[in-house]
């Protein structure tokens, strides 16, 4: 892959538009900034017409110009009650200097996509989400390889996605993937009585995420008020919200792990007290392809706003550098 300098320049558009002013910089990265980019938000329609918010970074300032000389593509899949926007800053931050463009999209129902904001969409519709996603990339990068990254949640519609379509991405990248629940979650006595007052009210946005849970599962102060103080993620998830993510990862556990066999990379702290960390050990058993898993001593969920982000990044690097040369798939 090749390095790019240029401005770095933002766009807001709903479509892939050139149109920029000066932005200062990633409000969604506790990491190092990067030295140039192009920066733009679009939406993209699902197959039923829902709108789909994507948040995008070039390797260059010309915007949708120099889109198709990208030399790799990444779409970023978000973690529970979050949005695509941290993760395209942090992605971005370390990936676009080497050429490769950023997609995140929001999931339906999250951040600024269509649907019911708080309510996890049906299974078969957030894969077709990520298919139309998918298309649209393809489409402005077509020389480019594209790649799937994933983040907790994240990871098992990642997994399903390439289970029901091989050919749609030349690797996949997994951060903390949300295999298992960890202990430390089940046992908490916060959830048991979120969970007592979520079975009253099942639709209802009863189950805190972001509370003592949340302290206990990460180990930065810096991204626990990123997190809580992000006016687009949710706070509260319902138990139906819930009940149709572990539905989704009951699919992926039993059917479609073993289906992917895409070259995949597995970063997991051992510290996570959110996922269960023997689930990237799982992964490498069940995936029938080449997995590469990297254990992170002390590492908790978060990360990608983690101390030792920057190292994660340059193996991240590293793995795609050795798998972006040749056609786009």
């Amino acid at each position: 892959m090749r390095w790019r300098r240029s401005p770095w320049r933002h766009g807001l558009s709903s479509s892939s538009s050139d149109s920029s002013t000066s932005f200062t910089g990633p409000r969604y990265s506790l990491c190092r900034a990067p030295a140039v980019m192009y920066l733009e938000s679009t939406t993209i329609p699902a197959r039923d017409g829902t709108p789909l918010a994507c948040h995008v970074a070039l390797p260059d300032d010309a915007g949708s110009a120099v889109a198709a000389a990208a030399d790799a593509a990444v779409l970023v899949l978000h973690g529970i009650a979050w949005h695509g926007r941290p993760y395209r800053d942090v992605f971005a931050a370390h990936l676009v200097d080497d050429g490769v463009a950023v997609y995140a999209m929001d999931l339906r129902g999250h951040g600024l996509s269509g649907g019911t904001r708080g309510v996890l969409a049906p299974r078969a519709v957030n894969l077709d989400d990520i298919g139309a996603v998918v298309a649209h990339i393809r489409g402005r990068h077509p020389g480019a390889r594209l790649f799937l990254a994933a983040e907790s949640m994240g990871a098992i519609y990642a997994l399903s996605f390439l289970a029901r379509d091989p050919g749609a991405a030349a690797g996949l990248i997994l951060v903390a993937p949300g295999v298992f629940l960890s202990a430390a979650q089940l046992l908490d006595p916060h959830g048991v009585v979120d969970l007592a007052r979520a079975l009253r009210r099942p639709s209802a946005p009863a189950v805190d995420i972001v509370g003592p849970r949340m302290g206990r599962a990460v180990r930065g102060d810096a991204f626990l008020r990123l997190r809580r103080g992000d006016a687009l993620a949710f706070s509260h998830l319902s138990l139906r919200y819930l009940l149709g993510l572990a539905a989704a990862n009951a699919a992926m556990l039993w059917r479609d792990a073993g289906r992917v066999a895409a070259p995949t990379l597995v970063v997991q702290g051992t510290a996570d007290r959110a996922v269960c960390p023997l689930g990237a050990r799982w992964l490498a058993r069940a995936m029938p392809g080449t997995v590469e898993v990297r254990m992170l001593p002390g590492v908790a969920h978060d990360v990608l706003w983690d101390v030792e982000t920057a190292a994660v990044f340059a193996v991240v690097r590293g793995w795609l550098r050795a798998r972006a040369a040749g056609p786009g798939v």
